[in-house]
């Protein structure tokens, strides 16, 4: 099987429902795989791990699975087999990770505002603008006195430009 690239996050001791990890390691769960309920479990897109840790009180890693897998319609959480703790990312990149990832996602529009349920907005250019109101959201910008703002739980908001802003509530 080929690996794949996810997201996991764990308490601070790098420990997840009660399994501990280390970085480098690999692991290979011994029985059934099912979301929510047995196996290990990890997002493929990085702002759906925020469902399941607070981003302030959480460590974040990229990893590689294969093997066994089940996902549910919800997000990109899926329950795997085999997981290879690949690297540990602070909050900063995690963050940035989640704006590509969204920004991936996305078709250009004029327009760069967005409401409800991990939504995105991106915006580049010169003096440009990025909203996104609702809960894991995000809201992009690069440019020049550009901004880019979020509202909503577990969102992000980034910025990139000379004389920007970013801002998250």
């Amino acid at each position: 099987m080929t690996k794949k690239i996810a997201y996991k996050g764990f308490d601070k001791n790098l420990s997840c429902r009660g399994f501990q990890f280390e970085i480098g390691e690999t692991y290979v769960h011994d029985g059934d795989v099912i979301v929510c309920e047995s196996g290990f479990h990890v997002c493929e897109h990085p702002m759906d791990v925020w469902r399941y840790r607070a981003p302030a009180e959480s460590r974040f890693t990229v990893v590689e699975y294969d093997g066994k897998t089940e996902g549910h319609s919800e997000d990109s959480k899926l329950a795997v087999e085999k997981l290879t703790i690949k690297s540990e990312v602070s909050l900063a990149e995690f963050i940035k990770l989640s704006v590509e990832a969204v920004i991936a996602r996305t078709k250009k529009t004029k327009k760069a505002s967005n409401s409800g349920f991990q939504g995105a907005a991106s915006n580049s250019g010169f003096q440009g603008a990025a909203s996104n109101s609702g809960d894991y959201g995000a809201a992009s910008n690069s440019g020049d006195y550009g901004a880019a703002s979020n509202s909503g739980d577990y969102g992000a908001a980034s910025n990139s430009g000379t004389q920007g802003a970013a801002s998250n509530s």
